[in-house]
Protein backbone atom coordinates (compact mmCIF):
# COMPACT_ATOMS: atom_id res chain seq x y z
CA UNK A 1 0.00 0.00 0.00
CA UNK A 2 2.96 2.28 0.42
CA UNK A 3 3.60 2.40 -3.05
CA UNK A 4 0.69 3.96 -3.66
CA UNK A 5 0.43 1.26 -6.77
CA UNK A 6 -3.39 0.79 -7.11
CA UNK A 7 -4.48 -2.96 -5.98
CA UNK A 8 -5.75 -4.35 -2.83
CA UNK A 9 -3.94 -5.18 0.33
CA UNK A 10 -4.63 -7.29 3.59
CA UNK A 11 -2.33 -7.97 6.26
CA UNK A 12 -2.41 -9.49 9.41
CA UNK A 13 0.63 -10.36 11.82
CA UNK A 14 3.92 -11.28 9.51
CA UNK A 15 1.17 -12.64 6.66
CA UNK A 16 -0.04 -10.28 4.15
CA UNK A 17 -2.35 -10.48 0.32
CA UNK A 18 -1.51 -8.38 -2.29
CA UNK A 19 -3.77 -8.24 -5.66
CA UNK A 20 -2.24 -6.06 -8.34
CA UNK A 21 -0.16 -3.26 -6.61
CA UNK A 22 3.45 -3.49 -5.48
CA UNK A 23 5.77 -4.10 -3.17
CA UNK A 24 7.54 -1.11 -1.68
CA UNK A 25 11.32 -0.17 -2.85
CA UNK A 26 13.96 -1.75 -0.73
CA UNK A 27 14.94 1.66 0.74
CA UNK A 28 11.37 2.82 1.60
CA UNK A 29 11.31 4.19 5.11
CA UNK A 30 7.72 4.23 5.52
CA UNK A 31 6.15 1.59 7.81
CA UNK A 32 2.42 0.75 9.22
CA UNK A 33 2.43 -0.05 12.35
CA UNK A 34 -0.96 -2.45 12.64
CA UNK A 35 -0.66 -5.79 13.15
CA UNK A 36 -3.87 -6.55 10.73
CA UNK A 37 -5.83 -4.30 8.16
CA UNK A 38 -7.06 -4.06 4.54
CA UNK A 39 -6.24 -1.35 2.13
CA UNK A 40 -7.85 -0.21 -1.62
CA UNK A 41 -5.59 1.51 -3.70
CA UNK A 42 -7.39 3.58 -6.84
CA UNK A 43 -5.83 5.55 -9.75
CA UNK A 44 -5.54 9.04 -8.79
CA UNK A 45 -3.88 8.00 -5.64
CA UNK A 46 -7.21 7.43 -3.53
CA UNK A 47 -6.71 5.21 -0.70
CA UNK A 48 -9.36 3.66 1.73
CA UNK A 49 -7.65 1.81 4.24
CA UNK A 50 -9.04 0.85 8.12
CA UNK A 51 -5.87 2.02 9.41
CA UNK A 52 -6.17 5.08 11.58
CA UNK A 53 -2.80 5.86 12.81
CA UNK A 54 -0.35 7.50 11.49
CA UNK A 55 2.63 6.58 8.81
CA UNK A 56 6.51 6.75 10.73
CA UNK A 57 8.48 7.46 7.95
Amino acid sequence: MDALIPGIYLWWGAGQIRIGGSQPEPNYTGTIHDTCGAAIVLPGYRIYSTYQGSYDP
